[in-house]
């Protein structure tokens, strides 16, 4: 009876703690401004935002995206970070998908927003703080602070899509045709749009 009872407890120990909401690590590597590589080498995505693509191969990295990854780095170096799942825990890289915490209490996620070194992105199954978020990314472009001193100059319309809330090149073939033109990327950023993956090489094309 004894021994049935101890196996209950440590089942329900053991499901508390494979369920769980979050979890506490320190981070080894950081690659760019919206990810972190654990010391047990596991990958933290951060929920919410994106960030210039760094490039780890050829390609010559966006504009800001060294001083993205810099300012994630200061930020959460040497440093026991909370790790808390967003409703969808992993994308399909095995990534997982989450809202850091730094020891004060602050969120890593909102931090490079507001310094203007990432944007919001929206995303279907993850947008539990896509408001705050943006509102948050509003501030920051109005004082036109890190990447926004640059994208303000970017003259060129493009179309956004409201059902993906992506916004793509004006000549963009995948865009959708429930597109709208937008006169340029600041106008889009604003109203909470991202840029595609696709079709937007002539919006990130500036010097670092």
């Amino acid at each position: 009876m004894k021994k049935l009872a101890v196996l209950c407890i440590l089942f329900f120990i053991s499901k508390q703690c494979f369920s769980a909401d979050f979890f506490y690590a320190y981070p080894k590597f950081v690659p760019d401004g919206d990810t972190i590589v654990l010391t047990d080498k596991r990958v933290v995505r951060y929920i919410g935002i994106d960030s210039p693509e760094v490039n780890h191969d050829t390609k010559r990295p966006q504009s800001f995206s060294l001083k993205s990854k810099s300012f994630n780095k200061e930020l959460v170096s040497n440093k026991k970070l909370k790790i808390v799942f967003g409703k969808r825990k992993y994308d399909n890289y095995k990534r997982i998908l989450a809202y850091v915490y730094l020891p004060d209490g602050q969120m890593v996620n909102r931090l490079m927003v507001e310094n203007g070194l990432a944007w919001t992105y929206w995303h279907k199954d993850n947008n539990k703080y896509f408001n705050e978020f943006l509102s948050v990314q509003k501030k920051s472009m109005n004082k036109e602070k890190g990447l926004w001193s640059e994208i303000l100059k970017l003259d060129l319309p493009v179309l956004v899509n409201p059902r993906s809330r992506r916004f793509h090149s004006y000549n963009c073939k995948t865009a959708g045709k429930k597109s709208k033109i937008e006169k340029n990327p600041f106008n889009a950023f604003y109203k909470g749009y991202s840029p595609s993956r696709n079709c937007l090489g002539n919006v990130f094309k500036y010097k670092n």
